[in-house]
């Protein structure tokens, strides 16, 4: 925490820097990129493609990331822990 202060004040204070939009950027990347692996799963499982579907999940349990299918088609997930 006092490194993230000690940087937040170099690098804001002292160089003008804003670490918050990199933060933010990243986190928005990060669902888009969730989102997507989850349309490139929905349409693996749609397809049949069944090998395909089971290693994004896998990928995402690995990652820390639990995906509930509903029965309506949709899938929801949570982050673990």
């Amino acid at each position: 925490a006092q490194l993230g202060a000690l940087l937040d004040k170099l690098g804001g204070e002292i160089l003008g820097l804003d670490f918050t939009l990199v933060e933010t950027s990243l986190g928005d990347m990060s669902n888009q990129l969730l989102d997507l692996l989850l349309k490139i799963r929905a349409e693996a499982r749609k397809q049949k493609q069944f090998q395909l579907a089971d290693m994004v999940r896998n990928g995402l349990t690995e990652l820390g990331f639990e995906l509930m299918d509903k029965p309506d088609g949709t899938t929801e997930w949570k982050k673990q822990g």
